[in-house]
């Protein structure tokens, strides 16, 4: 009897197909969790590339930047007046090393829409938005609305500071970059009329100052004017060996005759106009 071998090329591809089932591909700017079957999880993630998955699994996570809107937030300031909407938009990225060991702790993977309409898993998707309304409120109680509305890049950035803080407070090394930008706020409607009024006021004390100085200018000008007069004056009195008293005199009796003449010229064209 004789015993049928395999063809050497038909081994090495059904050792190939069945390395290719237990293989799993992690992209560019991801990481893998690896969990055993025994349902214990590598602290270390695994990096992009080709990897087998015989007695465990592999879960892609993604490490690139994550984009949360958090919408509708009503913090209260130090007076405890509230604004009426902020809505904040939190960009955060993952530090690949602490992956794992953050999914440890949470048990969490979120699914998450980029704005090209593509799916991908990550971690800390529901923590960012849960966390958003205490973060907002500890930053916004820090002063008055009427304050922080003035300057919203450092509301922004005391925001990101105050986010990271409490992230790495609870999951140190989870978190590489938190930051946070303010794509709404909205004032109470006595505030905004407070800060209209205010604007109204900045813009009539700017015109007033404005006023100010252009009235100054055209003083200096009317004095400047009146001494190079003066110096004319002087100087025609001096070459006509008058005084000056006469040179005044002389220029209005010149500017009388002038208008005169002008006159008798009106008279003669309304005469001409009426034959």
């Amino acid at each position: 009897m004789r015993i049928r071998t395999i063809p050497l090329f038909l081994a090495a591809a059904a050792l190939a197909a069945s390395c290719l089932s237990g293989c799993t591909r992690i992209e560019t700017g991801n990481v893998g969790i690896v969990k055993h079957w025994g349902g214990s999880i590598d602290p270390i993630p695994v990096d992009p590339g080709f990897h087998l998955t015989l007695f465990k699994t592999i879960t892609e996570v993604d490490a690139t930047l994550t984009r949360v809107p958090v919408e509708g937030l009503v913090p209260k300031d130090a007076k405890g007046v509230p604004l009426n909407d902020v809505d904040i938009v939190v960009t955060y990225k993952l530090n690949p090393a602490g992956v794992s060991k953050f999914y440890a702790s949470t048990k969490e993977i979120d699914d998450y829409r980029d704005e090209s309409g593509n799916t991908f898993q990550t971690l800390g998707l529901y923590l960012i938005r849960s966390k958003a309304p205490h973060v907002m409120q500890e930053v916004t109680s820090r002063d008055e609305i009427i304050n922080l509305s003035r300057d919203l890049t450092a509301y922004e950035r005391q925001a990101s500071d105050e986010f990271k803080h409490e992230l790495d407070a609870q999951y140190p090394g989870a978190f590489e970059s938190v930051v946070v930008q303010v794509n709404k706020f909205q004032l109470p409607d006595s505030v905004q009329k407070q800060v209209n009024d205010m604007a109204g006021m900045d813009a009539e004390r700017m015109r007033n100052q404005q006023e100010i100085e252009l009235a100054e200018q055209r003083t200096q000008l009317a004095e400047k004017n009146a001494i190079v007069d003066a110096m004319a004056l002087r100087q025609a009195a001096d070459a006509a060996r008058l005084t000056p008293e006469q040179i005044i005199e002389w220029k209005r009796a010149q500017a009388s005759m002038v208008q005169a003449q002008n006159i008798g010229t009106a008279t003669k064209v309304a005469n001409v106009a009426q034959h």
